[in-house]
């Protein structure tokens, strides 16, 4: 498992070493499953970004994979726009260009250990 996604970003490790996001916001983001679902699919991307159609396409097939039910994708999409993808970019986890339809992980090293942590406990498996 890499521990740092937040390497594919522009910023250097030392700058991003304690991460500007706040526990309470970090933790805030965590407590959603479709928020943390959707950051494993984001993290888990071998591109430096996806479409909001590549995630909910993701997402979709992680949520039928961990309930075994099939999530509407519209469903899945009114959510990550109006209500996920805003919040994880206002925690600063995300960027996220809602006119470009374009996400993706910025969320450093606190971030990182966390969502490492959380993903291999969810899903029963390290993350990559």
């Amino acid at each position: 498992m890499s521990e740092e996604y937040g390497s594919r970003g522009e910023q250097g490790d030392a700058e991003r070493d304690d991460g500007p996001i706040e526990f309470d916001r970090l933790f805030s983001c965590l407590s959603t499953a479709r928020r943390r679902y959707a950051l494993y699919c984001i993290v888990e991307t071998p591109a430096t970004a996806l479409s909001t159609t590549e995630l909910v396409n993701e997402l979709a097939a992680l949520e039928r994979r961990v309930s075994d039910e099939i999530p509407p994708r519209d469903e899945i999409e009114l959510s990550l726009r109006h209500t996920h993808l805003p919040k994880l970019s206002s925690a600063g986890v995300i960027d996220y260009d809602p006119e470009r339809s374009v996400v993706s992980y910025c969320g450093g090293r606190r971030a990182d250990r966390w969502l490492a942590r959380t993903m291999d406990a969810e899903l029963d498996r390290p993350m990559d």
